[in-house]
This record gives structure tokens, sequence and C-alpha cells, in this order.
């Protein structure tokens, strides 16, 4: 009876399954925190995400590739930043909070491309690819 403190566990040896089982929890989270699925920020279906992206492909006449972008590390006139989908783009390009909605790659640059920006008849934010700082994460 001196053990039945925890959840009303009787044995010292519940006690220790319990705890291994949530340190394997907490690996399990840790090894599967940065992965990302796919997705276009305000897109409902597998099938509409699908079709936004394929619509800034073609507007950015960018490739078309198996691996997608989710987040993309750079240095701009001597700063470092970063675009991620979801996220808002950096405040140093003044466009409020808007959040990129995907970051697609050309032969010679990439496309990170908001609501404003590289969706409709305008041109997204340009990341030159010979950057030696920059670093592209893709989604899982």
């Amino acid at each position: 009876m001196k053990n039945d403190w925890l959840f009303g566990f009787g044995c010292e040896e519940n006690v220790i399954y319990l705890i291994e089982f949530l340190y394997i929890i907490i690996i399990v989270i840790y090894i599967t925190k940065d992965i990302m699925k796919f997705f276009i920020p305000h897109s409902k279906t597998a099938s509409e995400m699908e079709a936004v992206y394929l619509a800034i492909v073609k507007h950015n006449n960018a490739l078309i590739t198996e691996k997608r972008i989710f987040r993309l590390t750079y240095e701009h006139n001597s700063m470092q930043m970063f675009a991620e989908v979801g996220k808002p783009v950096d405040g140093y390009y003044k466009e409020g909070n808007q959040a990129v909605f995907a970051i697609v790659e050309t032969e010679t640059y990439y496309c990170v491309c908001l609501h404003t920006r590289g969706l409709s008849g305008s041109d997204p934010i340009y990341v030159g690819k010979q950057g030696y700082s920059n670093r592209v994460e893709y989604f899982d």
C-alpha cells in the first residue's frame, strides 16, 4: 500500500513501466517535432492545396519537383533571414504580417510567395541560389 499514491498503482513495477512509456513518448515527440506535412495556408483540402501549389509553380515558371520547400534560410544585405510556409515574412520586406504561401524553385533562384507577391500578377521575393549560407528544408 505504500506505493499506491501514483494513479492508484499498487506496485513499483507498474510505476517503472509508466515511466518507461512516458520516456518513449518524449523521444517520439522530440524526433518528430520538426517533421512537417505539406500544406498551403488557408487551403482546406489536399486537392485544393495541390491546385494552388501548381498554380504558384506555373505563375513563377518554377520547377515541378517531388520535394516541396518548407523553410528557406538565407542571407540578404548581410542579414540572416528565413522564410517559412505559414509564418509571416521577414519584416524587412515591409509586407505587413503576410504569411508565406509557398516557396518554389527555379533554375537560378527561390521564389518566396505571399498573397500579394508571387501569386497573382506580381513578382515574388527572389532569393538567389548561389548564396553560400542558403539552407533549404523540405516538407516530409
